[in-house]
């Protein structure tokens, strides 16, 4: 969903937020102001780095055990990726 009205950065970190929860990792901007927005809302918060980095750890020590599945290790890469936006 995308709005029109450039003004509307309220209505843009809603729809921004819910396409996070979503599960989606990026929205499209049709205006500098709103990059920052954006970024905001897509980007893990300080915790999720926090369990990414420490289960990367875990998974390089125990990959050869199978305690954690393949996705989770992916997702936690994504995850510390774009800590540095």
């Amino acid at each position: 969903m995308m709005s029109l009205l450039i003004s509307d950065l309220d209505g843009l970190r809603e729809q921004a937020l819910e396409g996070a929860r979503m599960g989606y990792t990026g929205k499209q901007v049709i205006h500098p102001s709103h990059v920052p927005i954006v970024q905001e809302a897509f980007s893990p918060s300080a915790e999720r780095v926090e369990w990414a980095t420490e289960l990367i750890k875990e998974f390089q020590e125990h990959q050869k055990s199978g305690q954690v599945s393949s996705p989770t290790f992916m997702q936690c890469h994504i995850s510390t990726g774009f800590s540095n936006i």
